[in-house]
């Protein structure tokens, strides 16, 4: 019992914090409006060259975009039918004020009357366009990101991967597979694809080189060469060995080793050089 007692307390606490933060919120949307609104007026009275028709007009459409951007900025967490509420109210109020002030030459009649007011009307349709506008205009527009479908590969694919040339020992071709699951199969944009394939680039079979640069307390490798040369024959491309059974015979020209049976066959050397024909 005692549990559910505080649990209410604290929710209603916390209803109180939220409701008097909102009516201070409200409060300063309304607070410059009507301070705009004495403002205008007093404006007014040191130049009355300019219509009073017009500067009405002008002067609900200024108070307009002030609420509007009052309550775009004090009450952006809030709902847009609160925010659009909240800035209605502070232009009323502005023009209240001003006509309180201005005893009835500027502004809005709180009092209810018998007839329609039509240029009430469009005075207050016109402050209510520009609270539209301070609310919803003036928006960066954000950037469009064209999405792209996921690359057209089957279900499961193998890459395959071949060992390192200077591998000393021979080593079989290695299979990747790779699958596709569901949450792969997400739209994503071409700018994310390309990053990707940048970054998640597959190595395999191939291993850091060893550090072959000089430091200090360490010494080079020493580079150890074979004892034994190959050679080819040029006309059958086997082997030639200097004790072949086949006989060898020695180009005296590029020193070539071929077959004697294969000499014999053309006459000449195989490889290319300037040899009479």
């Amino acid at each position: 019992m005692d549990s559910g007692n505080s649990t209410f307390n604290t929710r209603v606490k916390k209803w109180t914090r939220e409701a008097l933060s909102l009516a201070w919120r409200v409060t300063l949307v309304i607070l410059p409006a009507v301070g705009a609104g004495v403002l205008l007026l007093l404006l007014y009275l040191q130049n009355t060259t300019v219509h009073l028709v017009v500067f009405g007009f002008t002067a609900t459409i200024c108070l307009g975009l002030l609420a509007g951007f009052m309550s775009r900025w004090l009450l952006k967490k809030r709902s847009p039918a609160l925010r659009f509420l909240a800035a209605a109210v502070a232009l009323f109020a502005g023009l209240v004020v001003m006509y309180m002030v201005s005893s009835g030459m500027l502004g809005l009649s709180p009092y209810i009357r018998s007839t329609i007011d039509w240029y009430g009307l469009v005075q207050i349709a016109f402050g209510l366009g520009a609270v539209y506008i301070a609310l919803y205009g003036f928006r960066r527009k954000r950037a469009t990101i064209e999405t792209a479908s996921p690359v057209d590969m089957p279900s499961s694919s193998a890459i395959l991967v071949e060992p390192h040339a200077s591998s000393p020992a021979p080593a079989a071709a290695i299979a990747v597979s790779v699958a596709n699951s569901p949450s792969t199969t997400t739209r994503r944009s071409k700018a994310s694809i390309k990053k990707g394939t940048k970054k998640n680039k597959l190595v395999v079979g191939k291993k850091a080189a060893a550090k072959t640069g000089t430091s200090r307390g360490k010494s080079r490798r020493k580079v150890t060469l074979a004892a034994f040369d190959e050679h080819r024959c040029p006309y059958c491309l086997e082997e030639v060995k200097r004790n072949d059974p086949r006989g060898v015979v020695i180009c005296p020209i590029c020193k070539a080793y071929h077959h004697k049976d294969c000499w014999d066959i053309t006459g000449r050397c195989q490889v290319p050089h300037d040899t009479p024909a």
